[in-house]
């Protein structure tokens, strides 16, 4: 028998889990909140767009700062009262659903040309984020038998 013909393909092992088991939780803005704080916990994150739910939770969309920014103080409304809903493009953030493969994922990634997708239930309520990093770990990790988290730990630290 030949070594590769011993162990499982690892790409294809990782590729058929569900995304969900990658998932990691996700900023999102609800559509009711003020364009203010919207921007405001975009910054607190580090971010420049997030998707967008429902009061349910559901994914509606997405927003980004400049978005917000330009179409609130475009029109001369006021940032603390007005609500980010208007702004929200609509079918624009790119999702796959939790039990779909992170082959899914994947190639949604590629076709939108982001590194970051949301995941959502079946009903659309929003799950969690897949990134690009995630699967290159889960591969990593199906290489290497050893977790995620023992992964991120196994940097070289310097002597002392």
């Amino acid at each position: 028998m030949e070594p590769s013909e011993s162990k499982p393909n690892t790409k294809k092992v990782v590729e058929e889990k569900p995304v969900k088991e990658i998932a990691e939780r996700a900023v999102s803005l609800e559509t009711k909140a003020s364009a203010k704080s919207a921007v405001d916990h975009l910054d607190t994150h580090g971010l420049e767009a997030a998707p967008v739910t429902d009061a349910e939770g559901t994914l509606v969309g997405k927003i980004s700062k400049d978005r917000m920014i330009r179409g609130v103080s475009g029109r001369g409304h006021d940032p603390q009262t007005t609500p980010v809903e208007p702004e929200v493009e609509k079918e624009c953030e790119p999702y796959c659903y939790e039990h779909e493969p992170i082959a899914k994922a994947e190639e949604v990634m590629r076709e939108m040309k982001v590194d970051t997708i949301s995941v959502v239930s079946e009903e659309k309520k929003l799950v969690g984020k897949a990134t690009q990093d995630a699967i290159e770990e889960e591969r990593l990790k199906a290489e290497s038998g050893k977790p995620r988290t023992d992964l991120k730990d196994a940097k070289i630290k310097p002597n002392r």
